[in-house]
């Protein structure tokens, strides 16, 4: 499970496929935030449009800074900071459906 939520991701406009996991992660050489779908290996590196998307397989610099000399680390867990990926990630995502469901659906009586 990735550290983006799916769901989210995907009704921005992610093309993602059912396999796809996202990671939010950090680039080695500029320190800038961007999104890994292990699945397609692709990077989502601008936070206002996923529609932006490059092939981690032929892609030979960062897409933000331009260094051949890059890499990036994927995060385990949410940092604690505010990213400008934070609007796709929601860690009780669950529980917020379920208590959106609860209040949407008509109780029967």
């Amino acid at each position: 499970m990735g550290t983006i939520d799916k769901h989210i991701f995907e009704q921005a406009g992610a093309r993602g496929c059912s396999n796809s996991d996202y990671n939010l992660a950090i680039t080695t050489c500029c320190k800038s935030y961007i999104v890994e779908d292990d699945e397609l290996n692709d990077v989502y590196f601008d936070p206002k449009d996923v529609s932006k998307v490059l092939d981690l397989t032929s892609l030979e610099k960062c897409p933000i800074c331009s260094k051949d000399d890059w890499d990036y680390n994927i995060f385990d867990e949410w940092p604690r900071d505010e990213t400008p990926w934070s609007w796709a990630y929601h860690p009780n995502r669950s529980i917020v459906e379920n208590w959106i469901k609860k209040k949407t659906t008509p109780s029967s009586q």
